[in-house]
C-alpha cells in the first residue's frame, strides 16, 4: 500500500509531536511545521496528500496556505481548531477544507478524519480529472465542428465532403484531426474570417483528398 504523507501545521510542539507519533504509528509519513510560513518550503518540497492545519482565530495566514495546498497542489485540507468560533467555515469550504478536528481530540478521533479527508481528497482528484477529460473531448468536437463548417464555406462543399477534406489533410500531414481543427479555428480568430485559412494549392478545390 502506497504511504500517504501527512503534513501537520501546528504552533503546539506538544501537540504536533503528539500527533505525529500517532499518525506515524498507522503507517504515515508525517511532515512538521510550527507555521504556515515554516510549512512553504516542506510544500515547495514535497506534495502531502492531506495536510492538518491549525486556525487559531482568524488567520489570514493560515486560510493562504490551506488555498495553495488546495488551488495548486491538488491538497485536501482538515482543519484543527479548539472551538467553532476559531473557524470561518463558509472560506474553509471554498479553500479545499475536507473536515474540521477539534481539540482536544482522542487518537481514534484523529484516525478517522485524516482517513475520511484522504479519502474524499482521492474521490475529488478522480472527479477533477474526469472533468478535465471531458471538457478537452467537448472542446476538441466544437472546434471539429467549426472546422469543419469554415470549409463548408471556404470551398462550398457539404458537411461530409467538407469532414473528408479535413481528415485527409490531417492524414497527409500526419496531424491528429482535433489538433489541425484547433488550429484552424485560433486561426480564423485571428484573421477574423475563414479566407486564408489554408494555403495548399494541391488541398485547394479539392473534394476528396487522398
Amino acid at each position: 500500500m502506497d504511504i500517504s504523507t501527512i503534513l501537520i501545521i501546528e504552533k503546539d510542539n506538544v501537540t504536533r509531536r503528539l500527533m505525529n507519533q500517532l499518525l506515524t504509528a498507522r503507517g504515515y509519513d508525517v511532515l512538521e511545521a510550527a507555521n504556515p510560513r515554516d510549512a512553504e518550503s516542506l510544500v515547495e518540497q514535497n506534495v502531502p496528500q492531506l495536510a492538518i492545519v491549525e486556525f487559531a482565530g482568524p488567520s489570514a495566514d493560515s486560510l493562504d496556505v490551506a488555498r495553495t495546498l488546495h488551488s495548486r497542489r491538488g491538497t485536501p485540507v482538515l482543519a484543527s481548531a479548539t472551538g467553532i468560533d476559531d473557524l470561518d467555515v463558509p472560506s474553509l469550504v471554498a479553500e479545499g477544507v475536507m473536515g474540521v478536528l477539534y481539540k482536544p481530540f482522542e487518537a481514534e478521533q484523529l484516525y478517522v478524519a485524516v482517513l475520511a479527508a484522504i479519502q474524499l481528497g482521492v474521490r475529488m482528484a478522480h472527479a477533477r480529472h474526469k472533468q478535465s477529460q471531458l471538457e478537452i473531448a467537448l472542446t476538441a468536437e466544437r472546434n471539429t465542428s467549426i472546422a469543419i463548417g469554415l470549409l463548408m464555406e471556404r470551398f462550398r462543399l457539404d458537411a461530409d465532403n467538407a469532414f473528408e477534406m479535413l481528415r485527409g489533410y490531417a492524414r497527409t500531414r500526419r496531424r491528429r484531426l482535433p489538433d489541425l481543427a484547433s488550429d484552424i479555428v485560433n486561426a480564423a480568430n485571428v484573421l477574423n474570417g475563414p479566407q486564408g485559412l489554408i494555403d495548399d494549392s494541391g488541398l485547394a478545390g479539392q473534394k476528396k483528398p487522398l
